[in-house]
């Protein structure tokens, strides 16, 4: 999951639009702002990667004790662009879609990282 800097850019000011146009100022516009800053702090030929870091091995557990063969079957980055899909197209029920998947999933996550 790596993209170049430019593209990661591109990506999170249309995210900001979108958030932004559906939302209106707010908390969760406001970190996007916050991400974009820290981006524009690197050099413009930069590889950005996303790295779960120690998160990955209660990732892991959770995909596979919902089945899932693992990281692998991570759909995070396809729920967050479905769910910004439907906020960019007015479509609330595609956008609750993402959304409801991607914060089931990573509340699993936080479950068995405050177990262990």
């Amino acid at each position: 999951m790596r993209t170049d800097i430019a593209n990661a850019k591109k990506r999170c000011i249309s995210t900001h639009q979108i958030v932004r146009q559906a939302f209106g100022p707010g908390p969760v516009e406001e970190e996007i702002v916050q991400l974009l800053n820290w981006l524009n702090v690197f050099h413009p030929e930069s590889i950005v990667e996303c790295d779960y870091g120690g998160l990955a091995l209660y990732l892991e557990k959770a995909l596979t004790d919902d089945g899932e063969p693992g990281l692998e079957a991570d759909r995070s980055i396809e729920d967050v662009t479905l769910s910004l899909q439907g906020l960019s197209n007015g479509d609330g029920a595609l956008a609750g879609q993402g959304y409801e998947a991607l914060v089931t999933r990573w509340r699993k996550v936080a479950a068995l990282e405050q177990a262990m």
